[in-house]
């Protein structure tokens, strides 16, 4: 079992349709912005479930 969180860097996320845009990465190293949509999130974290990249990792996400 692997834990993920959502480290926001800007304002809460926003109840708008979602992008289908995200931006994943890690602070300092990557370029991610700070907006992100409550679908967006929820998209990211399903897909997080079968891929390993960020397994025991803390990335930063944003649209």
């Amino acid at each position: 079992m692997f834990a993920l969180a959502r480290r926001a860097a800007g304002p809460n996320p926003v109840d708008k349709p979602a992008t289908g845009r995200i931006k994943s990465g890690f602070l300092g190293h990557d370029k991610v912005g700070s907006a992100m949509t409550r679908a967006d999130i929820a998209a990211f974290l399903v897909s997080q479930l079968t891929d390993p990249r960020y397994r025991r990792a803390m990335p930063v996400i944003s649209n």
